[in-house]
């Protein structure tokens, strides 16, 4: 059986079609992509040196708080724009107190606390 073959601007619809659909996988390859190298990035950081025999510096700044205000998209806007920190973990504090109690390489620490205001319940 012959079956009639689709006609020339059908075709060329197709083909266009086909073209554009492949175009906007490539987009989306390229857009997450993308998304991937920024959190890769992102998580990498900076590598610091410690010393053998080194003392902890924890400088809290603002308020010591259990909780932080306000809510998680306007306080990572804010850092963003580079707002000055004005309230501090205390699970932070104490995090970074139980990591060098741990280290071997930590031989004390040091609290700097003239850029905090406040701490209470």
């Amino acid at each position: 059986m012959n079956t009639p073959s689709r006609g020339l601007p059908l075709r060329v619809v197709g083909a266009i079609w086909r073209g554009l659909d492949r175009l906007r996988r490539l987009l989306h390859l390229i857009v997450l992509l993308g998304i991937f190298l920024l959190v890769l990035v992102s998580t990498l950081g900076e590598r610091v040196f410690v010393p053998s025999a080194a003392a902890l510096v924890i400088a809290p700044e603002g308020t010591l708080v259990d909780q932080l205000a306000g809510d998680p998209l306007s306080r990572a806007i804010a850092k963003a724009r580079g707002t000055p920190i004005q309230q501090t973990l205390l699970r932070d504090v104490v995090d970074a107190l139980r990591a060098a109690r741990t280290d071997s390489r930590i031989k004390g620490v040091v609290l700097q606390l003239d850029g905090m205001t406040e701490a209470g319940a």
